[in-house]
């Protein structure tokens, strides 16, 4: 028998997410809520366990529709190795054609995790506090494969370690990959210099900041741990040094006054 049932897997979805199945009209809906120490398997163990309607009930991390209920297994634990994770295989992908060169961005990840703790980010309620990341050489090995090709690096916080940042930085800039790239990262990364050379040379063209809001009390409630002037002067250290900056704002659901 064939089966056809939506799947929902996201890096940011949680148990309040899952809840959302109750107003779908799906007779069935399973979300894997995070990954999981076995997470390059784990899509394959969940299918067998569906084809053979055995195990849904204890299956790590799963919530579904069970009648009126959304039912919300045990998350497993955060995967011991990140080191051993593979590569995805973009070939299995419809219509993602690496041949396109620029026509499609290249999704790598680094790093999980990140050291701070804003009150209204998922990050750390999914990964953690404690920054893991991949050595340079697994990094680079997979890199090598996407010379003079657009690259997202969608680590969380990806200079949240700066010796590890700069170290890949220099083995890319040493093998000359010709890869322009960007990446999610914190304003006080332009606070230092040597690290803003490098990404530059590297080939950053683009970052993704949390910049969040204008407000002192708001950036306080958050927990942000920067200032309005940080920010400013991060926006122009970043266009001094041909860096294009995304500033994501994030405070409709705050009252901050007094």
């Amino acid at each position: 028998q064939n089966l056809r049932v939506p799947l929902e897997g996201n890096p940011r979805v949680t148990e309040e997410r899952a809840v959302e199945l109750r107003t779908r009209a799906l007779s069935q809906g399973y979300t894997i809520r995070r990954v999981a120490k076995r997470e390059h398997s784990l899509i394959v163990d969940f299918v067998r366990a569906l084809e053979t309607r055995q195990g849904l009930e204890t299956f790590p991390s799963l919530s579904y529709r069970a009648g009126d209920r959304v039912v919300h297994n045990p998350s497993q634990e955060k995967c011991p190795n990140f080191e051993a994770l593979p590569a995805p295989d973009f070939s299995l992908v419809h219509g993602y054609d690496l041949s396109r060169g620029a026509g499609n961005t290249v999704p790598v990840q680094t790093s999980r995790g990140c050291p701070f703790n804003c009150t209204f980010c998922s990050v750390t309620k999914m990964f953690g506090r404690d920054y893991r990341f991949r050595s340079t050489e697994t990094v680079m090995a997979e890199l090598r494969s996407y010379r003079n090709r657009y690259v997202f690096f969608y680590d969380d916080n990806f200079t949240a370690n700066r010796p590890r940042a700069k170290e890949l930085m220099r083995a890319m800039i040493h093998e000359r990959l010709n890869i322009k790239w960007s990446a999610q990262v914190r304003c006080d990364a332009a606070a230092d210099p040597e690290l803003m050379d490098l990404m530059s040379q590297s080939g950053c063209y683009y970052v993704y900041t949390g910049l969040e809001s204008v407000s002192p009390e708001v950036l306080k409630h958050y927990n942000k741990r920067q200032s309005v002037e940080q920010m400013e002067a991060a926006i122009r250290t970043f266009h001094d040094h041909r860096i294009r900056i995304h500033g994501a704002e994030n405070e409709h659901a705050v009252d901050a006054r007094p």
